[in-house]
């Protein structure tokens, strides 16, 4: 049964649109949107940690990807790739664009610093946001539907 815990860890900063995923034992949370409609493009990596008397901590720390990232977004999708790898598509820019790019983040195995890298394929999804990315079995990856440029709903899939 589920049994939910509220867990404070000061940082990162409040946000909507972001994605997180599970590596290994780490969360890797990336970009969103912040109060103020700020668009968002720093990567994150929290570590949650069982203790017998504490309970449930969870800490974070920026992790360092150089001088390469993503542009700022937010309603991006997102999904883990074989516990060291990140992908991200799409979703809200700077001035409200909606983006079609395609992203990975590849983590070094300690998970202090990773480098990104944008991949470029013919065809691809169409820019779009508030879509899924969904991983299977570690070698497909597969999006599903969003918003597209002029705000219709999309019931697309591709593999």
């Amino acid at each position: 049964m589920l049994n939910w815990q509220k867990v404070n860890s000061g940082i990162p900063s409040g946000r909507f649109g972001h994605t997180w995923c599970c590596n290994c034992d780490f969360l890797v949370l990336f970009g969103g949107i912040n109060d103020n409609g700020s668009r968002q493009n720093d990567t994150w990596v929290g570590q949650l940690t069982c203790h017998e008397t504490l309970g449930i901590s969870l800490s974070w720390r920026l992790l360092d990807v150089g001088s390469v990232a993503p542009p700022a977004r937010g309603a991006h999708a997102a999904c883990s790739i074989d516990n060291r790898l990140m992908l991200i598509h799409g979703g809200i820019g700077l001035n409200g664009v909606r983006l079609g790019d395609t992203w990975i983040l590849e983590l070094e195995e300690n998970f202090c610093s990773g480098k990104w890298r944008e991949i470029l394929t013919y065809p691809s999804p169409a820019a779009r946001s508030g879509h899924s990315l969904t991983c299977i079995e570690g070698t497909r990856i597969v999006l599903f539907g969003g918003r597209g440029l002029g705000y219709e709903v999309l019931n697309d899939v591709w593999v």
